[in-house]
């Protein structure tokens, strides 16, 4: 059974923790650079001259096959890149896109929902790459993260495996020449290898005599390791109030300094439109004279900047505040840096109203609450809902901002300023991921999106 990890950073969606499909049969291992790629029939394939086609026609040119699914950002995002290598390299080069999907006809993954989004894409971009919709391949090599690149040389031989690739990078690779890429493992390859972890033990603890005594045997305990691939990924718990709770225990696994410093000090590491943290705290570190590049964003592909903290006291002391402030001590005291959360002047987007007269004809006229959708990423009908509610909803708070800001955690809250306090009956029918035509849609409605500024509660990191 596959599994899809997302994650938006430097435009990457990671895949994981999601069933896509299942695989009938395993018929090829995973390639590795020096490989030659065995040969796949696509089916269903489309801007190319037949609608079926085998990996080893290709022989003769170079072949990139890049990997997408419609719920990979960073995938999307990178069309207009990939569309431009298509025709910078002509026919030296065969690049197909390869849309994954389940199989499965209602899924948020299907076929018909994939094929449906990259027709928008395409209209929307003039997109003219050829494109394959395929539900086995990526089982077959055993893709982890999305996107994933597989760069064929003429001979059939995988001369590159990575996330990201351009123009430029793919003249190095057919020159012979070997460019900075980040490499795309595997599952069960190289350092995504797994290997055994107990999550009922304090981490880097067996329960056994060792040294001493009993590893698990200590009055209080904190520690601090860089992640690996087989630990838990963007996971945390202990601090903050849960049922299953245990007083005295926190770990976090797999997080960045930011991430992390938002736990300790919030006991959350991140937070959505619906949380009532949203227009209250600040998401981003501010940061004042002080040096960036320890505050980068993680990297699963590589495990940069990922790490792992464990914190274990008695019982009896292990409230929420002691554990949080514990941790806070712990982050400063080996990254040497101080810290402290205070109020600050921070973007944010507020959606206002500019005509008045077109949103009170808005107001509902009391029929069944619903929200429609007019497809993936076209927008939707609302019926009978609160302006809260439409704000909050991830397509219009997020995907619209995708193209302006690389990391989505940036993204500036997006406050209701409208003072309206009745619901309403309104379409925003856009291209989702496009902010101008999120934007104009709200416009025909008799509202606007302005970039402001507002005080939110801020975690400010300075030199020690």
């Amino acid at each position: 059974m596959k599994r899809i990890l997302i994650y938006f950073a430097m435009m990457i969606c990671i895949i994981a923790a999601s069933p896509l499909y299942l695989c009938a049969q395993q018929k090829t291992p995973y390639p590795k650079i020096g490989d030659t790629f065995e040969n796949y029939t696509f089916t269903d394939i489309v801007n190319y001259s037949k609608a079926r086609v085998s990996t080893d026609e290709f022989r003769g040119k170079w072949l990139v096959l890049d990997f997408w699914a419609i719920t990979c950002g960073g995938c999307l995002n990178s069309f207009p890149k990939m569309n431009k290598i298509s025709h910078t390299f002509g026919d030296k080069v065969q690049l197909i896109m390869i849309g994954a999907h389940d199989g499965k006809k209602d899924s948020r993954t299907s076929e018909a929902k994939t094929k449906r989004l990259y027709e928008l894409y395409k209209k929307k971009l003039g997109l003219s790459f050829t494109v394959a919709f395929d539900s086995t391949l990526y089982d077959q090599i055993h893709v982890y993260a999305l996107p994933h690149i597989l760069v064929i040389d003429p001979k059939g031989i995988v001369q590159a495996k990575t996330y990201s690739l351009d123009s430029a990078q793919l003249r190095q690779i057919i020159e012979g020449k070997k460019p900075n890429l980040e490499y795309a493992y595997s599952i069960g390859e190289g350092k995504l290898k797994e290997f055994a972890y107990d999550k009922n033990l304090p981490l880097l603890s067996s329960g056994k005599f060792i040294n001493g005594g009993n590893d698990t045997d200590f009055i209080a305990r904190s520690l601090l390791k860089r992640w690996v691939a087989g630990l838990p990924e963007y996971n945390y718990f202990g601090f903050r109030n849960r049922a299953d709770r245990v007083p005295g225990w926190g770990e976090t696994y797999g997080l960045d300094i930011p991430s992390m410093l938002r736990v300790a000090y919030f006991g959350q590491e991140s937070w959505d439109a619906n949380s009532a943290f949203f227009g209250v705290l600040n998401k981003n570190i501010i940061l004042e004279n002080i040096d960036s590049a320890l505050f980068e964003p993680k990297k699963l592909l590589t495990g940069e900047n990922m790490y792992c903290y464990s914190l274990k006291v008695e019982p009896k002391k292990g409230n929420i505040e002691f554990m949080r402030h514990l941790f806070q001590e712990d982050l400063q005291r080996y990254f040497g840096f101080k810290s402290k959360v205070e109020l600050r002047k921070v973007k944010v987007w507020k959606l206002v109203v500019i005509d008045k007269q077109r949103v009170a004809q808005l107001k509902t006229t009391g029929q069944k609450q619903e929200i429609k959708s007019f497809g993936p990423y076209e927008g939707y009908n609302y019926t009978n809902v609160s302006i809260d509610q439409i704000i909050k909803g991830r397509d219009v708070c997020q995907s619209p901002f995708k193209d302006m800001y690389k990391n989505l955690d940036l993204i500036p809250p997006l406050i209701n300023d409208t003072g309206l306090s009745f619901n309403v009956d309104m379409s925003i029918k856009a291209f989702m991921t496009d902010f101008q035509d999120v934007k104009d849609a709200f416009n025909r409605n008799g509202f606007d999106l302005v970039l402001s500024e507002k005080e939110l509660n801020s975690i400010v990191i300075s030199n020690n």
